[in-house]
């Protein structure tokens, strides 16, 4: 029986490995108390650096109210701890977490963004939108070898169920933000490890300098299209599996 494989044609694929790696932990959690005890229970096995998880919607709890630092404070008094929100536009922050990333209630947030306030105006740990900008700091905490393992178990996920090709598109049109590791892809190809045919889709910069060298390194040909520095992502560079 031969079953052709199927092509996911919008993945983030940092994202997707590392939280489905030891690395970080998924929920939805039933109240803010709720994800507390999760994050506690993750933090058994996780004893140092970040805790990461994804996957809260307050909107779902009852009631729904947004979370706060507090929470996460008394269970968290020293280690930083930062929850994404499910649809990715939220981070939930502990004091620690705010300490680490160089967040004070005089902190400005960038355009497009906002540090949420309670009413004496202190920081409440709710950052959204282009504040998400935070993120390259907390998922620096990670080793490359650390991240080459998540994609490694995703790519393993992605074979049990029939996938062998992907589109790593870029998570955020701002520098810096895309999340396109390809030089983790790169690292699993050279090794022979790379099991299923990625393109990559990194955000368009003024600069085209790394897409240019990304387009040569990995294709080797003419993009089909005109490049625009106006469009989110670039014209695919492609990664075929080893």
């Amino acid at each position: 029986f031969v079953c052709p494989g199927f092509h996911d044609s919008h993945l983030h694929f940092f994202h997707s490995a590392v939280y489905s790696s030891p690395l970080a932990t998924m929920f939805l959690g039933e109240s803010e108390t709720d994800c507390v005890a999760r994050m506690q229970a993750f933090a058994k096995d996780r004893p140092n650096g970040w805790l990461l998880a994804q996957g809260w919607r307050e909107y779902r709890w009852n009631p729904p109210v947004l979370p706060s630092k507090r929470s996460l404070d008394e269970a968290f008094p020293t280690r930083p701890v930062a929850l994404y929100s499910g649809d990715a536009h939220t981070l939930w922050l502990n004091s620690a977490a705010l300490d680490e990333l160089g967040l004070t209630r005089d902190s400005v947030p960038p355009a497009g963004g906002s540090y949420d306030r309670d009413e004496t105006g202190e920081l409440t740990g709710i950052v959204r939108e282009a504040a998400m900008e935070l993120m390259p700091q907390i998922m620096g905490s990670f080793t490359d070898e650390e991240v080459a393992d998540a994609y490694r178990g995703f790519f393993a996920r992605l074979a049990e169920n029939g996938v062998t090709s992907v589109c790593d598109m870029s998570l955020m049109a701002h520098p810096g933000l895309d999340f396109i590791r390809d030089d983790v892809h790169a690292s699993l190809l050279e090794r022979g490890e790379l099991t299923a045919r990625v393109h990559l889709f990194p955000t368009l910069l003024d600069d085209m300098s790394r897409f240019e060298d990304m387009r040569a390194r990995y294709t080797g040909r003419a993009c089909r299209h005109p490049v625009s520095s106006s469009s989110s992502t670039a014209c695919r560079a492609s990664i075929p599996p080893g």
